[in-house]
């Protein structure tokens, strides 16, 4: 009984103790002191202002000048700018990839888990014209079975491709609005300097509406890829990332001056080096476009690379010249006097260093063209008149029915062996027609066919020369599903299948 007298005792000190300590610890503040957290909020409160900035007042007028200019600009802009969402139905045959042993369906073929599969991508695109017309790259809704164009307001539309240009990867679509739509204003992209802010607006990685500001960082980059002689590209720092291909790059006017098309990046992330198709060259092709269904781009028919040094040196010019090391026989430049030698000064008096401004200025025009090129022969000046032909590119329209000419089949445009035998430095006595060009991932690329390849049958039946193509195709093109290429490809006879998607 005394021991739970004195355990009951000592609790009972314990708690006082407690009770008394903790009294002691509130009242001390050693956890908080009511004033002094009211003191110090009201001391936030009072110090919103940096006055080093506030009193600056003209610095200050001008930075939020230039700040409004660049909301207004995402205000105005944004609601016509674009997510296109595309779906490409890829069909999967048993065979076409490895036989998965721990795989049930894989025994069973198309019918059990074989089947067609979904291939969804995200772009960026802008609207031209109030009627519907919309602009985007060609890799963004090539192969697309189906497209759908979502605003920022979550209106959605069907889309339609009324044409594409894969050399200057531009794509024109169609919507059929039930009103008016936003539109894009496009400026002059001949007026873009080093230094201008550069506006990106797009839905990178399907984050819709995303804005990034820069400035551009350089201009006529036509190095980048294959093709850039035609694209002449403007560099930016304004981060542009995957799912931006397509959308405007904007000047301070809230004008496009570009197409948001390629970054440089090691990791697949925005490294701030982005690259836009000038606008000038967009709207050119889309004119052609909506006019046409294709492009028309002139042709010359040469092939050319930079002059070595030591000829340079000895013909005393500037050794960032480009010499002509082949002339297709009967081209235009055949025709109009270009030799193999002949070194390229000018076109339409302007300066040509790399064989990629060749490209650019003579594609820029129309066959039936007439361009003064100044060339450089025996140390000599000589102004030479050619009258451009048709570039064999490979343009797509909305549909087969309507590709560029009855030449193209699938995805491959060809032309005859006498045309072009010295370009491709084939047999002309050879029977068949020989491939110009191959679109990728057209049906004909996944078949394997390649340019330079001579088509010598299709389905058994024989192509002895262009006429005999152009027959088949146009008695064959909508009743066959696919179609057995015969083809000679450096003396060896190999077959080919075309499938229809």
């Amino acid at each position: 009984m005394k021991k739970i007298k004195s355990l009951w005792i000592i609790q009972s000190i314990s708690i006082l103790t407690i009770i008394t300590l903790s009294i002691f610890i509130y009242k001390s503040n050693l956890f908080g002191d009511k004033n002094k957290t009211k003191d110090i909020m009201k001391e936030i409160e009072n110090n919103k202002e940096n006055k080093l900035v506030t009193n600056d007042e003209d610095s200050l007028k001008v930075a939020l000048s230039v700040q409004k200019a660049i909301q207004n600009v995402a205000q105005s802009v944004g609601p016509s700018v674009v997510n296109i969402r595309t779906v490409r139905i890829q069909k999967q045959r048993r065979g076409q990839r490895g036989m998965d042993p721990f795989n049930f369906f894989d025994f069973f073929g198309d019918d059990f888990g074989g089947g067609p599969r979904k291939l969804q991508s995200l772009g960026s695109g802008f609207v031209i014209s109030k009627k519907g017309y919309i602009v985007t790259n060609n890799h963004v809704v090539k192969d697309a079975d189906q497209i759908t164009i979502l605003f920022s307001d979550e209106k959605e539309f069907k889309g339609k491709i009324v044409g594409r240009d894969t050399k200057t990867d531009i794509a024109v679509i169609k919507i059929d609005p039930k009103e008016d739509l936003p539109i894009t204003p496009l400026g002059d992209s001949d007026k873009t300097n080093i230094g201008d802010f550069a506006i990106a607006i797009g839905n990178p990685f399907g984050l819709s509406g995303s804005f990034t500001l820069g400035v551009i960082s350089a201009r006529g980059r036509d190095n980048i890829d294959d093709d850039a002689g035609y694209k002449n590209y403007i560099q930016t720092d304004a981060s542009i990332n995957q799912g931006n291909s397509g959308g405007p790059l904007l000047n301070i006017m809230g004008q496009a001056i570009g197409m948001n098309t390629a970054i440089f990046s090691i990791k697949g992330g925005s490294v701030g080096i982005g690259f836009a198709i000038p606008i000038n060259i967009v709207k050119k092709v889309v004119e052609s476009i909506i006019e046409k269904g294709f492009v028309e781009r002139g042709y010359l028919g040469v092939s050319a690379k930079p002059i070595p040094e030591d000829v340079a040196k000895l013909l005393g010019i500037d050794k960032k010249r480009i010499i002509i090391n082949f002339v297709e026989q009967g081209s235009p430049a055949d025709k109009g006097g270009i030799r193999t030698g002949d070194v390229i000064l000018k076109v339409n008096d302007k300066n040509i260093n790399t064989f990629f401004q060749l490209q650019n200025i003579i594609g820029s025009h129309r066959r039936g063209d007439t361009v003064k090129i100044q060339v450089l022969r025996n140390k000599e000046k000589l102004d030479v008149q050619v009258t451009l032909g048709q570039a064999h590119d490979n343009i797509t329209k909305s549909d087969t029915k309507s590709s560029a000419s009855n030449n193209s089949f699938f995805g491959l445009v060809v032309g005859s062996i006498s045309d072009n035998y010295n370009r491709f430095r084939i047999n002309k006595k050879l029977k068949g027609v020989v491939v110009l060009e191959v679109e990728e991932d057209s049906p004909a690329d996944n078949a394997g066919i390649q340019a330079g390849d001579i088509i010598q049958s299709i389905n058994y039946t024989d192509i002895k020369k262009l006429s005999d193509f152009q027959n088949f195709i146009s008695k064959n093109l909508e009743d066959k599903k696919s179609f057995l290429v015969k083809i000679r490809r450096r003396n060896l006879t190999d077959f080919k299948v075309i499938e229809k998607k």
